[in-house]
């Protein structure tokens, strides 16, 4: 029977490099399932049986175009409308809750698409913006934060570098290397303003 459904919890990303299907068929392993040649699929319905056959879940997982996710402290309870909110946390995870009528949708269509609209992180859009700017002019990666920041600078302005440095430091305030990083590059862009 078709009811309306209510989720919170969060998706942390996993780093495992470029290769996606390795790292499922690890997980696929751990938790004893057999990944084929079509592994996504299988991945995806495995979790779906996973899920189902343990209640909930302490280790669920959600694929998303190349990126895997940890699902964590996902709740699910009965409630009404529709939406799908995400946010940002400072230890790289993403909070979301949402609702739904499983008549019509299921959760993780809601979640894909929460993602698809979800503005990519400041580090993200830093790395964009640097991998844009040295194909543009031709000009070599920088190695530093400093010396990142100061290019975007030089290339896109001081608002748009500002913009993105405090918005880098903010997004790490977990780690307090990557955060001081980004404190000291914002400390450097504002004082050349």
């Amino acid at each position: 029977m078709s009811q309306t459904e209510f989720h919170t919890g969060r998706l942390y990303p996993m780093n495992f490099g470029k290769d996606l299907e390795g790292w499922c068929r690890r997980v696929a392993t751990a938790n004893k399932i057999e990944l084929g040649e079509d592994w996504q699929e299988d991945f995806r319905d495995a979790f779906d049986e996973y899920a189902n056959k343990r209640g909930h879940a302490k280790e669920e997982y959600f694929i998303q175009g190349e990126n895997l996710y940890r699902v964590i402290d996902h709740v699910q309870n009965e409630d009404e409308d529709y939406f799908m909110k995400l946010s940002r946390n400072a230890d790289g995870s993403i909070s979301f809750i949402g609702q739904f009528y499983n008549g019509g949708t299921c959760f993780s269509e809601m979640l894909e698409e929460a993602l698809d609209d979800l503005k990519p992180s400041y580090q993200d859009q830093i790395k964009t913006v640097i991998n844009e700017i040295v194909e543009e002019h031709g000009i070599e990666q920088p190695i530093t934060v400093p010396a990142a920041g100061l290019m975007i600078m030089k290339y896109v302005g001081v608002e748009r570098a500002k913009e993105l440095f405090e918005g880098a430091q903010k997004e790490t305030s977990a780690d307090v290397f990557k955060s001081s990083a980004y404190a000291a590059t914002l400390d450097t862009i504002i004082n050349l303003k």
